[in-house]
């Protein structure tokens, strides 16, 4: 493919291969909007029941929400405040990722925070759980104290399952029928 495409590989969908159950149309490296249709020459292609999934980006929990409410999505991520208001809506749903969020110091020479025994300080004193629970608010597990996560993804419901369940999920998402935040 890089020799087919060159520079251009990977800068917009007509630029890219797939050997998955979708391939990518309708993108370029600069939308937030791309819609995935069914691979034709997927292997297992008569297994795929969708035709399209529309993909589009939303930056922010709060919009994400709101979309979602409107029916401009069916699958929506929140968090922080966003979270903490839908902890009772039953379409809450905590999805938990295999991944970590961290925060990265400025260690450059004259910082700081280059200083080894000042940031060994505030890895001790921050409470992982305060700030998992009260500022991410988005139903993380257990904090980590390392690099890799603790907990992975289960096996994920049965496609009929997820069918006939319009969720809102947490990590969280917000679910529906087919539009992804």
């Amino acid at each position: 493919m890089l020799k087919k495409y060159g520079a251009k590989y990977g800068t917009a969908a007509k630029y890219t291969a797939f050997d998955g159950a979708f391939k990518v149309t309708k993108w370029t490296n600069t939308s937030e909007k791309w819609t995935a249709v069914k691979n034709p020459y997927y292997y297992a292609k008569s297994a795929v029941k969708l035709q399209k999934l529309n993909y589009q980006v939303v930056k922010d929990s709060n919009t994400a929400h709101q979309l979602f409410q409107q029916g401009s999505l069916d699958d929506a991520a929140v968090s922080g405040t966003t979270a903490q208001g839908l902890q009772n809506n039953k379409n809450l749903y905590h999805l938990y990722r295999s991944g970590n969020n961290f925060v990265k110091l400025n260690m450059a020479k004259g910082a700081v925070l280059a200083n080894k025994q000042l940031r060994q300080a505030l890895y001790l004193a921050v409470n992982r759980t305060q700030l998992s629970k009260k500022v991410l608010a988005n139903g993380s597990p257990t904090p980590s104290q390392h690099q890799m996560p603790q907990r992975i993804q289960p096996v994920a419901r049965t496609s009929q399952q997820q069918r006939s369940q319009k969720k809102l999920t947490m990590l969280p998402r917000l679910k529906s029928s087919g539009k992804l935040a």
